[in-house]
């Protein structure tokens, strides 16, 4: 049980990583989900069979001995092969007992990481959420600082957001912003990261990005979004982003980089909205 439990542990990062592998193939690099949260009944009801079934072995065993124990056979077996099928029997039920153990904690890691995927996931986007962004920029400010290699933000805001859930109601507008930040997960490279920052901000996280090369990704996106027309209900919607860049300087924290990109995102919006603005450097 011991080592069934130190290879549940040991096998927490590979379970992590089996398990964003097909999310990763949709576009969202790292902790991604692609459903909304419900939780896993077939993994419930795996664990409740084979908990029967080690409840059956056990019982199994119990019986065996009792009879073996009180019942005298009409040809009486010599004590050796007696003592060699009590041997045989406890052996084979340990076995099958620490099987089913390495099996439970195996799912029970699983679940723990399927947990964990989906408490820092917007569910109606899967993107990251707030809380998951700020930790892998925690984890992307610390390599940042130590190697110095650059760090820059892109916020992007949907323009007149409010307008279109007034007009064409808020199932169209779900239908936008989900429509919206697939097309921007579907544009970043594996190690960049981007994630519903709030209402219908995106916030995106690009290592190794300086501000000029973080200034093209939001101008394609840009570009990428005035192009799109999202269908529903009978109609097709269009819609434009107003995005703000900032480029981490070396002893800046996370979040004064992240009020200078939404403060040149705001200046964008006064200007005329639909367009790419870039923070003054710190």
């Amino acid at each position: 049980l011991r080592r069934s439990a130190e290879v549940a542990d040991h096998s927490l990062p590979v379970q992590r990583r089996r398990l964003e592998q097909p999310l990763a193939a949709r576009g969202q690099p790292g902790l991604q989900v692609g459903c909304g949260g419900a939780p896993d009944v077939g993994l419930a009801a795996r664990m409740a069979r084979k908990l029967g079934v080690v409840a059956l072995l056990v019982a199994s065993f119990l019986v065996f001995n009792f009879v073996v124990a009180t019942i005298t056979p009409l040809h009486p077996l010599p004590v050796e092969i007696l003592g060699l099928i009590r041997v045989v029997n406890i052996a084979a039920a340990f076995g099958l007992l620490a099987y089913f153990s390495q099996n439970f904690a195996t799912a029970a890691t699983r679940a723990e990481v399927r947990l964990e995927l989906l408490a820092g996931t917007d569910p109606l986007t899967n993107l990251y959420n707030r809380r998951r962004l700020i930790e892998t920029a925690t984890l992307e400010l610390t390599r940042h600082r130590r190697s110095g290699h650059v760090l820059s933000l892109i916020i992007c805001d949907i323009d007149d957001f409010k307008q279109v859930n007034d007009r064409y109601g808020h199932d169209c507008g779900d239908q936008v912003l989900i429509t919206v930040a697939a097309r921007v997960r579907e544009s970043l490279r594996g190690q960049d990261s981007v994630a519903r920052w709030g209402g219908e901000e995106l916030l995106l996280l690009l290592p190794e990005t300086e501000g000029p090369a973080a200034q093209a990704v939001a101008e394609k996106l840009r570009r990428t979004i005035e192009a799109l027309r999202v269908a529903c209900g009978g109609r097709e919607i269009g819609v434009t982003i107003t995005a703000g860049v900032s480029e981490l300087a070396p002893v800046e924290d996370f979040d004064s980089g992240v009020s200078r990109a939404d403060h040149a995102m705001l200046e964008g919006k006064r200007a005329g909205k639909n367009r790419v603005v870039v923070a003054a450097p710190a």
